[in-house]
């Protein structure tokens, strides 16, 4: 079973009485996602579940701590965190922007 199956099988209580599986929207942008990565990049983006329907992904870019969820209602969060707190960034956004994924995932980079 691949890790992916393995989420998709999570049902509601799994991480408590509040927490739900994953929902079809953020299955759908986390596939759509992976699609739009090249090769050398997918072995990064391990997916976890997140209590509230969604997936996570974290990884290491330079010196920088990534962390993307694609939401359960189809949003988005990015964040890195920096050497310094002035090297901190985050973002959410009430819909999922692949593209803006994309490239904070392969640089790093939260730009609007």
């Amino acid at each position: 079973m691949s890790r992916l199956d393995s989420l998709l099988a999570l049902r509601d209580g799994w991480d408590g009485p509040n927490s739900i599986g994953v929902s079809k929207q953020a299955l759908m942008n986390y596939t759509r996602f992976i699609d739009l990565l090249g090769p050398g990049l997918r072995m990064n983006a391990e997916p976890m579940a997140t209590p509230t329907g969604g997936i996570r992904m974290e990884w290491e870019r330079g010196p920088y701590s990534c962390v993307a969820e694609l939401e359960g209602n189809g949003g988005m969060f990015l964040c890195r965190l920096g050497p310094t707190p002035d090297d901190d960034r985050e973002i959410e956004l009430p819909h999922a922007d692949l593209r803006l994924l994309v490239q904070f995932f392969e640089v790093g980079t939260v730009v609007l």
